[in-house]
């Protein structure tokens, strides 16, 4: 039997015969591929005589269907959880990957432990070199590295980031869930989001960047806006117009086609499209070799070291995936949730934060059919947990916050809000709230798909107004 991961495909069969022919088989969906492999000298001669043994894969299936190596065997090993081990196929790999170590899930293969490059290891997976420069009111928010030597200015944000040696980021900038190498340049008013900045690239200022990758040695003229792209230095073959003076899109090869590429295409009815994602997260069942939120749970239970809030989400997420899939009573549920706060020593309204966050994005299903349904299921714990504006405010937050995580929320985010609102779970005037105060960083889109909803409420509320 031989089954191919892909994003179409959601199923498997598996042929009764197989069930048959063993007494006890485990059926395993936690187990996350490190593409690390042991073999014998017997099989590379093999990769020589058949031309379809490109990758790994095609390897494994040949080992399965073909009869003239059928005595063959293949064996898996899985490793106890408290070891780590993960392979680069990827700049999303790499990406997340990064922030295992950051979060320390690989001890003692960690930035402060290192003897030659030393960093000083602080609160919220902070790390920093000697000889950095951090001015008067720049933030450092979480998981974030420095190398020695860089430079950070006035009103700078960085979180979820990788910043080399020699970098200068100059003042009102922000850099979030992106990996900058030694001697970057990026000056005032840039915004940096899921990018890889290599070596020696110069940001002028005003520019925002979503999801690209500039090669060494870039420069991008002022207020350039970017995203889903990948540039180059120097002007490939042909025709190609500069994006600036130093910056061509990049364009790979048709015979690039190897294991590592193939992770940015995507299948469609068949035909093999080619697809630059940036460092964004992809659903877990997109493709076969991304790291998902799954793998990062996966990695986490190896973990020595672990803040109490990400602690005791893990604990509300097993007990509402428990719950949710026995049908255990709701009242059961609370129990658990306070004990579990008390535990971890959580504020109230880190309860109703991780609580909403962990019913919104449970399964990891989020068409409205499957959300009703969780959202019938957990209403007793919305009744306990959003009673006040706080909690209010909470709740609405961890909503959009999810939304941002995962764009298919967007499609239902109004149907959502507009269901709690109609259990008396969120107020018209916490909704009306939250919608006329967004933050600096929130996405736009979220409050223009709730705008409708929005709408009816306020016209609801004036016409109350003119009847009394």
């Amino acid at each position: 039997m031989h089954n191919r991961c892909s994003s179409i495909k959601k199923n498997i069969n598996i042929e009764v015969n197989l069930l048959l022919e063993h007494e006890n088989i485990d059926i395993r969906c936690d187990l996350l591929d490190t593409k690390i492999c042991i073999c014998s000298v017997t099989v590379p001669p093999l990769f020589s005589d058949n031309f379809d043994f490109q990758t790994r894969d095609d390897f494994v299936r040949g080992l399965l269907m073909d009869e003239e190596i059928l005595a063959s065997t293949v064996y898996s090993y899985v490793l106890p959880s408290s070891e780590y081990a993960a392979s680069v196929t990827s700049w999303q790999n790499y990406h997340y990957i990064s922030h295992d170590v950051i979060h320390r899930w690989t001890y003692p293969l960690v930035p402060d432990m290192f003897v030659d490059e030393h960093y000083s290891y602080k609160r919220k997976h902070i790390y920093i070199q000697e000889d950095v420069t951090l001015a008067q009111g720049c933030s450092l928010f979480e998981d974030v590295v420095i190398g020695g030597g860089s430079i950070i200015q006035e009103n700078v944000d960085i979180s979820c980031s990788v910043i080399g040696k020699k970098c200068k980021i100059s003042a009102n900038s922000s850099v979030t869930n992106s990996h900058l190498f030694s001697n970057v340049i990026i000056e005032s008013g840039c915004k940096i989001d899921y990018c890889v900045i290599a070596e020696g690239c110069v940001v002028k200022e005003g520019v925002k960047l979503t999801s690209c990758i500039l090669g060494p040695g870039v420069i991008l003229d002022k207020d350039k806006v970017l995203e889903n792209v990948r540039l180059q230095a120097s002007k490939p073959l042909g025709e190609f117009e500069a994006i600036s003076e130093k910056a061509y899109e990049y364009i790979p090869d048709d015979e690039d086609d190897n294991e590592e590429e193939s992770e940015s295409d995507s299948e469609i009815e068949g035909v093999r499209k080619r697809t630059w994602r940036g460092l964004k997260l992809v659903p877990p069942h997109a493709t076969v070799d991304d790291t998902s939120e799954s793998e990062a749970s996966a990695s986490e239970r190896g973990s020595p070291v672990q803040e109490d809030t990400n602690l005791f989400y893990n604990e509300v997420v097993d007990s509402l995936l428990r719950g949710y899939e026995d049908k255990l009573p709701c009242d059961n549920l609370v129990l658990e949730l306070n004990s579990s706060r008390f535990a971890y020593n959580v504020s109230v309204n880190e309860v109703n934060y991780y609580v909403v966050k962990a019913i919104v994005t449970l399964k990891d299903d989020f068409s409205w059919e499957a959300l009703s349904a969780k959202l019938k299921y957990f209403m007793p714990l919305f009744v306990n947990y959003v009673r006040n504006e706080m909690a209010m405010a909470d709740c609405l937050q961890a909503i959009e916050d999810c939304t941002e995580m995962q764009p298919q929320l967007v499609l239902v985010i109004m149907n959502l809000i507009h269901l709690l609102y109609k259990k008396d779970i969120l107020s018209e005037e916490s909704i009306l709230e939250w919608y006329k105060n967004p933050r600096s960083d929130s996405i736009e889109e979220i409050r223009k798909k709730v705008r409708p909803f929005i709408y009816w409420l306020e016209e609801a509320e004036t016409s109350e107004t003119e009847e009394e």
